[in-house]
């Protein structure tokens, strides 16, 4: 498990750079130093961000919350879920940054959601992740990501509320046919 995951090959990758680049003389002696602080500095946001979110993931999970509320949902929404699970996704990525988080989030809720409702289990998951990666388009993550590399910075509530439109209306897009889907069958 170790030796295949991402951040090994991260490791070995950046440390198989630096012995390159030093023996290249693009790099002083102690240049590690500041390469490692910077790094550390830089990574300690993020990484209290996934655990906690990790965390308050498994917490909802094991303490039955997630179940409750998923079955609640069910009952309140019956037929529409479809339409709206996608939008889970959408906001589980606004609200993490990244539809991975997002799915760790509300991957849980919304699989017991879709169990409770007798709905497809694959359809809901797929309405989830899909409408995480369009919720990419209104993360301000993202949104400062782009402008600070498209050097527009300061400019991130122009290009929100330009996204934010084509972000719901793909989004029901997604949902439309799994909803028109489970009629036919259902």
């Amino acid at each position: 498990m170790l030796l295949t995951h991402a951040g090994t090959l991260l490791l070995v990758t950046a440390a198989i750079s630096y012995v390159l680049y030093r023996r290249k003389g693009h790099l002083r002696d102690a240049a590690w130093r500041p390469i490692l602080s910077g790094t550390v500095e830089k990574a300690i946001g993020p990484t209290i961000a996934v655990v906690t979110l990790v965390a308050m993931a498994s917490v909802m999970q094991g303490s039955g919350q997630a179940d409750v509320l998923a079955t609640k949902v069910a009952a309140w929404t019956s037929g529409i879920y479809l339409l709206l699970a996608p939008y889970i996704g959408v906001f589980g990525t606004f609200i993490t940054g990244s539809n991975l988080s997002g799915n760790l989030l509300f991957g849980a809720f919304q699989q017991t959601t879709a169990q409770a409702g007798g709905l497809s289990t694959a359809n809901v998951l797929s309405a989830q992740t899909t409408g995480g990666a369009l919720g990419t388009m209104i993360s301000p993550s993202k949104i400062l990501l782009g402008t600070t590399t498209a050097g527009i910075g300061g400019r991130e509530g122009q290009v929100l509320r330009r996204t934010l439109p084509l972000t719901l209306v793909t989004t029901a897009l997604v949902g439309l046919p799994l909803f028109l889907l489970a009629r036919t069958n259902g």
